[in-house]
């Protein structure tokens, strides 16, 4: 208590103001509020490097015996713990995207580990939505395409199931095909959902590249068991899909560089340089081929020292590959130089003029709504050997998904060559993340020519990844979103 004058009569006690008990929190939480985002991330980082690199590269066969049962338990107690915390999934995916084909595999028909995560990641976004704490639809240039892309995706396989006329045969197999490609889509509405901030956006960004990075480790290890010269799809599981996943992940880092300075910069220097010189496990040509179509006008864009520091790599590159590596560009040189080119290019190419041939035919025939999900190699009749792959994301989506997708597919790739380049033109890392979205673009385009090398977890997974991150940064650096936080 304490005393004051009155204003009628000399001294009277009045009572302090009441302050409550204090609201600042204790220390620990304190520091736990603090770093929340930072700890998330390190058990994301944790989580991913023991189940998706430590384990396997030990020789632990996470999707087979021993231990089966114990693998399901644990992978039910890990979904719950991303249910329960959504915004850790992100980053965890990063990491795992080049080791997809090593994830625990459920002895229950999709629920493989790498389904478990996005479906996890997508029943948070629900309740996140229902506790009114994101929008059900977060806006932003790419959304349309991008569902209308997912709607042909998920009507064709229903044509493919009841409109084919050997709809019985498959069903299960076109499913888990389906939904192997429906979780790496659903990454971009978990990306744009979970992320909210851009320090979430740079610090996605940085994991994009890390985990990229660590990827090599998959091819990496299978050469050092079978010997130099052997292809391999890595931990991705198939090689010219973990070619053109190196590819552009080399493409990203480059062209990053201008985003940030000092060992950041050296550091994703050194990404670019792994990630590029690991190209020659798999030994794509169309990785190669869209590496250099995409990494050329992204070092021109940037500066003549770019440029000549990008032939250098080239040429050093070129002079210390393996000779298994400098064989085949000659194979290929000399098939297009000789007089049956077309015989010599379709023999070096695994048959891919022959498959083109006939899948043209199959469009010719159903070029509106297409044969179905999945049912394109029946349809060819070419099933076997190198003809298991009709070799071209644009012919396997008009042939299955009909002319319309193929239009809508051009479409996605457009809004997000334009939404790259609004980036661009904003200066600063803004534009770095611009130009390098744009060569990843350009990268996959052009690989997609030669092969199927998009609709995958790993790929559509970090490509729909970093769109996310696009969309976003393009959303926070508007002039008026830039105004409204001062």
């Amino acid at each position: 208590m304490s005393t004051r004058p009155g204003p009628d009569i000399g001294l009277r006690p009045t009572p302090l103001p009441y302050r409550g008990p204090s609201e600042s929190p204790r220390p620990i939480e304190e520091v736990l509020d603090r770093h929340r985002v930072g700890l998330l991330t390190f058990t994301a980082s944790v989580l991913a490097f023991v189940f998706g690199i430590a384990l396997p590269l030990l020789g632990y066969r996470l999707n087979a015996d021993p231990h089966r049962l114990f693998k399901v338990i644990a992978g039910g107690a890990i979904f719950s713990v991303f249910v329960a915390r959504p915004t850790w999934v992100p980053y965890f995916l990063c990491l795992i995207f080049p080791f997809a084909n090593w994830l625990p595999k459920s002895p229950v028909p999709l629920l493989n580990s790498m389904n478990l995560l996005v479906v996890a990641a997508v029943f948070g976004i629900f309740a996140m939505t229902l506790r009114h704490k994101i929008r059900p639809i977060v806006p932003g240039m790419l959304n349309a395409p991008y569902f209308a892309f997912l709607f042909l995706a998920a009507f064709s396989v229903l044509t493919g199931s009841f409109l084919w006329p050997d709809r019985g045969g498959g069903g299960p197999e076109r499913l888990r095909s389906f939904w192997n490609v429906l979780a790496g889509l659903l990454v971009y509405v978990t990306t744009t959902h979970l992320i909210v901030d851009r320090k979430q956006v740079w610090r996605l960004v940085a994991f994009l590249i890390i985990g990229s990075t660590i990827g090599v480790l998959g091819p990496i290890r299978e050469v050092a068991a079978a010997g130099l010269g052997t292809r391999t799809g890595g931990g991705i599981g198939e090689i010219n899909r973990m070619g053109a996943f190196l590819a552009f992940t080399s493409v990203f880092a480059f062209s990053m560089l201008g985003a940030y300075g000092g060992l950041a910069k050296a550091a994703t220097g050194v990404a670019g340089i792994i990630t590029f010189a690991a190209m020659v496990f798999p030994n794509s040509r169309g990785a190669y081929i869209g590496f250099l179509l995409a990494a050329f006008p992204q070092a021109i864009r940037r500066s003549i020292v770019g440029t000549v520091l990008l032939i250098g790599l080239l040429g050093v590159g070129y002079l210390v590959a393996p000779s298994f590596v400098k064989s085949r560009i000659t194979e290929t040189v000399q098939a297009g130089e000789g007089s049956d080119r077309v015989d010599s290019l379709d023999k070096t190419s695994g048959g891919r003029l022959t498959i083109w041939g006939r899948a043209f035919t199959v469009i010719k025939e159903n070029p509106l709504i297409g044969v179905g999900w999945g049912n394109l190699q029946q349809a060819t009749g070419l099933t076997g050997g190198n003809f298991k792959h009709v070799h071209s994301l644009y012919l396997q989506t008009s042939g299955e998904m009909g002319l319309p997708a193929l239009v809508v597919l051009f479409w996605l790739m457009i809004t997000g060559w334009r939404m790259g380049g609004r980036l661009s033109r904003r200066g600063g890392k803004t534009a770095a993340l611009g130009r390098a979205y744009q060569g990843v673009i350009i990268c996959l385009m052009v690989s997609n020519l030669f092969g199927q090398r998009f609709l995958d977890f790993s790929l559509a997974g970090f490509f729909f990844t970093l769109s996310g991150c696009v969309a976003l940064e393009e959303r926070f650096t508007r002039p008026e979103a830039m105004e409204e936080r001062g």
